[in-house]
């Protein structure tokens, strides 16, 4: 069943964007409102490089590999999280006043489960309103996107 809105925002407290700084408790239970509880199976891609992208993942449940070329980047746990990047390339189009359609935002890598896993998912549009509010967020997950762009041209070359 769907997690309640308490335990949402237990798990959101917990995760990696939210330790780093801190974040505000109303930031949190607005990002627990906004985010979509997503199943996905083992074996199952939930981002693949070079597609369109314009959402982020949490992960509440399982473990999921980032791969780029095959090779693996990072292996993604409880609490951390993915698709950063396209996110933040997303709410920058939004505030600029553009169209979402992520054809300017591709998967800088794959996603696939390792397991069953249980993701919440946050999208643009809400993101956006979000990060707005809180430029904590949005600091932190510059610094993610900024240290995986870095890592994903590292193994590029």
């Amino acid at each position: 069943g769907e997690h309640s809105l308490e335990e949402r925002c237990e798990w959101i407290k917990e995760s990696i964007p939210m330790t780093a700084r801190k974040v505000d408790p109303t930031c949190v239970e607005h990002l627990a409102r906004v985010v979509t509880e997503k199943r996905v199976t083992k074996g199952e891609f939930i981002a693949r490089e070079g597609e369109p992208g314009t959402s982020m993942h949490f992960v509440i449940e399982g473990s999921c590999s980032a791969t780029l070329h095959g090779r693996e980047l990072e292996r993604l746990l409880s609490g951390n999280c993915f698709g950063e990047i396209a996110l933040l390339e997303a709410c920058k189009s939004i505030q600029a006043g553009g169209v979402v359609d992520g054809a300017n935002n591709r998967r800088v890598a794959s996603v696939v489960a390792l397991e069953d896993c249980l993701l919440y998912e946050l999208g643009a549009e809400s993101a956006s309103k979000l990060l707005a509010m809180s430029p904590n967020l949005w600091s932190t997950l510059e610094t993610m996107a900024r240290r995986r762009r870095r890592r994903s041209s590292d193994e590029m070359v």
